[in-house]
């Protein structure tokens, strides 16, 4: 049986389902012609026993019509149940927040949610509609592989823990394609001599590029708004931002100081001064070319980048050891001198 509310709204649909029971609920859709093929679908889920799928009609998870429109396009066997038919945003920006992921990744999977989720106000896309979505948004940014890239991996990670990596809609966003990011740039590698002539060329943030030099931060540590440093008397204790095999402690290798710029205006000083040669990533490869130089020893500079062991050996031998950071400290700060003289900015007025 059917009716129309007082006129208003859409064609209710009004069935008595075996084992179900009734289902009574707005159809969400006007035309008489898709009223129809709904009732007829709704036939044909009733003689398959497909249950689960009409207890979603009938709990209001999902109205006829979206039920039919999926079972239109990819038939009985593919109609998405349970998580799968809640809403994308809702879910994704609860499951993120649960997670205990640093904020870094949070942020970057943010940008994910919301690249895929844009124009989506009525909250209409469900976790379902997530593989058709990403693939018009990796045609969307083909031009910047490496973003593919990180928004794929972001919903399989999603995906996998929301659902299941054997789950079909895991399996959809794994086999799509994203085009092969460009090789990476070749790194640069600077004697300290040159480095520091380097350095004091910039006309700002040369105190900020050393500090990354003669630490083998990254810049996200570095200028972490919060807790990405601590000096102590004889070290500097790191916090990594990502893994935490970047929880770590160096010894004191020269003057390190607080950030004078922004991390921003650091890399464009940079990439400008170097002719895009050079970016603040490569101070931290100068560094660990740096220590091996310095004669100190390759368990120690594992330790100092935050790198794990990878024998049982080192397993027991790594960390520290007394004695060890002043004589390592020592040792480079002989191989690499003194600091730059570095360019005072001028003030304006």
């Amino acid at each position: 049986m059917t009716t129309r509310s007082n006129g208003r709204g859409t064609i209710v649909l009004d069935r008595i389902v075996p084992v179900v029971g009734r289902i009574k609920r707005a159809s969400g859709t006007n035309e008489k012609t898709t009223f129809k093929y709904i009732n007829a679908m709704i036939t044909t889920l009733q003689d398959l026993a497909r249950f689960d799928i009409l207890e979603l009609i009938q709990h209001g998870d999902a109205t006829p019509v979206e039920i039919y429109y999926l079972y239109r396009r990819q038939g009985v066997e593919h109609i998405p149940v349970g998580r799968a038919l809640l809403p994308l945003r809702s879910s994704w920006e609860d499951w993120l927040a649960r997670q205990p992921y640093p904020e870094k990744s949070k942020q970057d999977i943010g940008y994910t949610i919301a690249a895929i989720v844009a124009g989506d106000a009525a909250n209409e896309l469900r976790v379902a509609d997530l593989p058709a979505r990403l693939e018009e948004v990796l045609a969307e940014k083909a031009a910047t592989p490496r973003m593919c890239e990180k928004m794929k991996a972001h919903a399989q990670k999603f995906l996998k823990k929301f659902l299941r990596r054997s789950h079909p809609l895991y399996v959809e966003v794994q086999e799509l394609d994203v085009a092969t990011p460009k090789r990476k740039r070749k790194v640069t590698h600077m004697t300290p001599n040159e480095a520091k002539s380097f350095i004091a060329s910039l006309r700002i943030g040369g105190p900020d590029a050393w500090t990354l030099c003669i630490t083998g931060m990254l810049p996200d540590a570095e200028f972490a708004v919060e807790g990405g440093w601590e000096l102590k008397t004889d070290r500097v204790e790191i916090h990594g931002t990502k893994r935490a095999q970047r929880e770590r402690v160096i010894p004191i290798f020269g003057a390190v100081t607080l950030p004078s710029v922004h991390p921003k205006t650091l890399q464009d000083t940079v990439r400008e001064t170097s002719e895009g040669r050079i970016t603040p990533k490569d101070f931290r490869n100068f560094f660990a070319r740096w220590m091996r130089e310095a004669g100190i020893s390759s368990l120690n500079r594992k330790f100092y980048m935050g790198h794990g062991a990878l024998t049982m050996t080192e397993h027991y031998e790594h960390g520290e050891f007394p004695g060890q950071l002043a004589a390592d400290a020592a040792k480079f700060r002989a191989f690499v001198g003194e600091a730059p003289v570095f360019k005072t900015p001028r003030k304006r007025g």
